[in-house]
């Protein structure tokens, strides 16, 4: 059986008006944005991102970083990317016909390969094997050394060259000792895992504690304004005095991301870094973030005699005789080298 309703006049045109709205939707629903762009550049490389839409513009949304400049009919965008990492563009064009967007992920690399570094052993002391070495650096004349694992973790401060331990204070157990370095006679001893930065005066006396920024602490070092930590990952993080973070640069070798960079020293504009489980040290240039330099220092192992010998992880800049003195987790030895930068 079949019943007929009539419907009221003023319901029939709502309806309508809801089919209209629902074409209308359906009209202007999100469609893919044909573009064509690069999938790797240079840095400082400039290119441009060409937009095919057969429709005029309007106008553009873009999530991310924005262009230097764009066309009068907002179909190319000029860009210029001053440092390496992986970036990401979504672009949005409104036309009368609707919308339509890309994603587009670019990867930003340094245009050369990085320089390698020769050395030579200057002078080679005596390192304590009892220290599971962290941070390392020298202050007004002697040596800081921070100390790592659970229940050992701790804090040195060394007469140079002697290697003769003035004082030494423990952590709690509980805390991970990492990388330190000394800004405005501020010792800063960053934490593993607990994002807690230890501070003293350089008798090892506690000024307090700040909290760290970042998920781990690995390396610390400063340019005599900022300082710079790492985290493990091939990310760099700029802070101020009080820990709070200014910018973070990713850090590329060649075509690709550099990982587990450790410990650090800033160094006449670079930031060199050792490479956690390596025997190399990446030289850094900060604001582009490459990788513009390494250092192979393998073959120091070959000089210890403690069975027991991790790996490096301890660099210091002498500033007076140019020199670094590297040295590693329960190494016996550390080591004075120069390094060696031949013409390009």
């Amino acid at each position: 059986m079949f019943t007929r309703i009539k419907v009221p006049a003023f319901i029939v045109a709502s309806l309508i008006g809801a089919s209209a709205c629902q074409n209308a939707a359906d009209r202007i629903k999100v469609h893919k944005l044909e573009v064509k762009a690069p999938q790797t550049v240079g840095i400082g490389e400039q290119f441009t991102v060409f937009l095919n839409e057969d429709a005029s513009i309007d106008s553009l949304e873009i999530t991310g970083e924005q262009p230097q400049s764009t066309s009068t009919d907002q179909k190319q965008l000029t860009y210029n990317f001053t440092h390496a990492g992986s970036k990401k563009l979504t672009i949005r064009a409104f036309t009368r016909d609707g919308e339509s967007q890309q994603t587009l992920n670019i990867a930003v690399v340094p245009t050369g390969k990085p320089q390698k570094l020769d050395y030579e052993i200057v002078e080679t002391l005596q390192h304590a094997m009892d220290s599971y070495t962290q941070g390392l650096e020298f202050y007004r004349g002697d040596l800081y050394e921070s100390k790592g694992q659970y229940g050992e973790s701790g804090l040195r401060k060394l007469t140079f060259p002697g290697m003769k331990t003035v004082k030494e204070i423990s952590l709690a157990p509980d805390y991970f000792g990492e990388g330190l370095t000394i800004l405005d006679s501020t010792i800063y001893q960053i934490t593993w895992r607990e994002k807690v930065c230890f501070l003293y005066n350089t008798n090892l006396k506690g000024k307090g504690m700040l909290q760290i920024p970042v998920n781990e602490g690995w390396g610390i070092s400063n340019d005599g304004t900022s300082l710079y930590i790492s985290d493990g990952s091939h990310r760099l993080y700029r802070l101020d005095s009080k820990m709070k973070l200014l910018d973070s640069r990713e850090v590329y070798a060649g075509t690709g991301p550099l990982n587990q960079l450790n410990e650090l020293e800033y160094v006449n504009g670079h930031i060199y870094a050792n490479v956690y489980q390596s025997f190399q040290v990446a030289r850094i240039d900060y604001e582009s973030g490459a990788v513009d330099a390494y250092l192979d220092l393998s073959a120091l192992r070959t000089h210890l005699t403690n069975p027991d010998a991790e790996v490096m992880n301890g660099i210091a800049y002498l500033p007076e005789r140019d020199l670094f003195l590297i040295t590693g987790k329960y190494w016996d030895k550390a080591f004075l080298i120069r390094v060696i930068t031949h013409a390009s």
